[in-house]
């Protein structure tokens, strides 16, 4: 083994003995022969001690956002429409349960301001309490995609720029999603299973919570300082199961269901444009927007676009509740990092720390 992937793999299995990680992780050097690092360690569900595997799944967040990203930019390519059509054109006209089906100010939005995040069209989840109102039998475990996205309808005032600034938003993600199911006449499930899935060969990937739907699926847990000797002192130790504050079923924003050999699978065919071309893959690498107020435009469409210290960096992360996922290229350095945990809070907290401890040994 390459010395710099045997020092990921003791820091890993380090913070795994300190509580501070439990999850999936692949390193590749192109440089280096082989298939690279890749390990599992920790726990898929802490009341049965049931190990993590390489086969299992873990929820990855708003990874998912570039497979919606892909998809749409397959039909730009096919000329289907522009990145600058509107998207009031894109979208049913009529009611549905009284409710209309085009976002506010849907006549002034682009398709490229919502994969770039400057259509400012707010966050679905952070409006529970509104639309608890008006779907009252709905929560975060039985949600329905069209119940989602007329929330996005209704509940969210579109903040609208021209295009200036950018702010990071859930619910114009679910907006793209219903473009998708609309082009397609399918749901979104559908669309990603034909338009991703299948295409690649995909093995393990889902768009459900369901367990028996993914066998493999790991819990994930709140506290990422835990102990699982405490478990039943502390009540951050409630998984999804039990506390229903997350969602069962992925929508186009993200919360897809899949393994590392999947991401694996994924990663490489994304950066190797086998989903669209060369020329709207380096269109969707450039970096437009700056939804996360750092201070410099680090995202392009559907997906992280960064300048760092080793530098150019494309992917995307994700973060719910329970699971934490990251998915970057190292282009200068010709490299890739992907990691999966399933303990929200760690690649915030712990694992974007952990995550540059890894870069560090790695680029060494």
């Amino acid at each position: 083994m390459d010395s710099r992937y045997e020092n990921v793999q003791n820091f890993i299995n380090q913070m795994t003995e300190e509580n501070k990680f439990s999850g999936v992780v692949y390193c590749k050097l192109d440089d280096v022969a082989g298939d690279g690092l890749k390990m599992a360690t920790g726990y898929s569900d802490y009341s049965k001690t049931e190990k993590i595997t390489l086969d299992s799944q873990f929820n990855i967040g708003s990874i998912g956002k570039t497979f919606t990203g892909q998809m749409i930019m397959q039909l730009v390519e096919s000329g289907t429409y522009d990145l600058d059509t509107i998207v009031n054109t894109l979208l049913p006209t009529s009611q549905k349960g009284g409710i209309s089906q085009q976002p506010k100010n849907a006549e002034r939005i682009t398709v490229k301001e919502l994969l770039d995040h400057s259509a400012h069209m707010g966050n679905y989840k952070a409006l529970v309490a509104d639309w608890k109102k008006i779907f009252p039998d709905q929560g975060y475990r039985n949600l329905t995609f069209n119940t989602v996205y007329a929330i996005s309808c209704i509940m969210d005032p579109l903040q609208y720029t021209d295009g200036q600034n950018a702010s990071y938003s859930n619910s114009g993600f679910i907006v793209l999603g219903e473009i998708l199911a609309h082009n397609y006449g399918k749901s979104y499930n559908e669309v990603i299973q034909q338009q991703i899935f299948d295409k690649s060969g995909y093995e393990m990937s889902n768009t459900t919570m369901n367990k028996s739907d993914a066998p493999n699926r790991v819990l994930g847990y709140k506290n990422p300082d835990f102990d699982p000797n405490k478990k039943n002192e502390d009540p951050d130790w409630n998984n999804f199961e039990t506390d229903a504050s997350d969602y069962d079923r992925a929508y186009s924003d993200g919360g897809l269901i899949t393994t590392l050999a999947d991401m694996i699978t994924y990663s490489g065919a994304l950066f190797d444009a086998q989903y669209v071309s060369q020329d709207y893959l380096d269109t969707m690498f450039q970096a437009y927007t700056d939804p996360h107020s750092e201070g410099e435009n680090d995202y392009g469409l559907a997906i992280e676009v960064k300048s760092t210290d080793y530098g150019k960096v494309i992917g995307h992360g994700g973060n719910t509740p329970y699971f934490d996922a990251a998915m970057y290229r190292y282009v200068d350095k010709k490299a890739t990092i992907i990691i999966l945990a399933n303990i929200g809070g760690i690649l915030s907290d712990y694992s974007w720390n952990i995550k540059g401890k890894v870069e560090e040994l790695l680029f060494a």
